[in-house]
């Protein structure tokens, strides 16, 4: 998964080219229409990414694991249990 910089970064260049794009053609008409379409994907992860961090950095207030002496580290699993 791309980091939200990493999509932010995607989108701006894609949108640059929109604006950069002059339509003469029925095969320019095409690429505007590929960028538009790679554009609302990009939005969409972009959208998808914040709600889900926001999902889980509001978890993680609640979600403090308990360490024992023989257990000194806890994986993606252990969350998961705990929380689905």
């Amino acid at each position: 998964m791309l980091s939200k910089q990493s999509l932010d970064i995607l989108i701006d260049l894609v949108e640059i080219k929109l604006s950069a794009i002059m339509v003469i053609d029925g095969e320019d008409l095409k690429e505007v229409r590929k960028l538009k379409l790679c554009r609302n994907e990009l939005l969409t992860s972009r959208k998808f990414y914040t709600k889900n961090l926001t999902m889980l950095q509001g978890t993680s207030d609640s979600y403090m694991p308990s360490y024992s002496h023989d257990q000194t580290s806890f994986t993606s699993n252990d969350f998961l249990e705990k929380h689905i």
